[in-house]
């Protein structure tokens, strides 16, 4: 489930990046959105099955990104890839501190 979340991941940006002037469609918000979630949920659940540790900021930032990139259906599709790499970036900075004195 991982890899398929960087196959929709990958998908979302390449039909954004190819159309980047089109409003963003429902399927495409599913494709990113979705890649992201995957993606984001299975390593939270790779890291609490190997060291026990929740990663309740990583799921909250998760459903804000969520609800953010399904709101942004139906407008410019850069402010869907903007709330993905802040909510990536944020999950970042937030979490490496945190799992590294684990």
């Amino acid at each position: 489930m991982f890899e398929d979340g960087h196959i929709g991941i990958a998908i979302g940006f390449e039909k954004i990046l190819g159309h980047p002037h089109d409003p963003l469609s429902l399927p495409v918000a599913a494709a990113l959105g979705g890649g992201v979630f995957l993606f984001m949920s299975f390593t939270a659940a790779s890291v609490w099955k190997s060291t026990g540790i929740i990663l309740m900021t990583r799921l909250v930032i998760l459903v804000a990104s969520m609800v953010g990139v399904f709101l942004s259906i139906g407008y410019n599709p850069g402010l869907a890839l903007g709330i993905i790499s802040v909510s990536l970036t944020v999950t970042v900075v937030i979490e490496w501190d945190r799992c590294r004195k684990s």
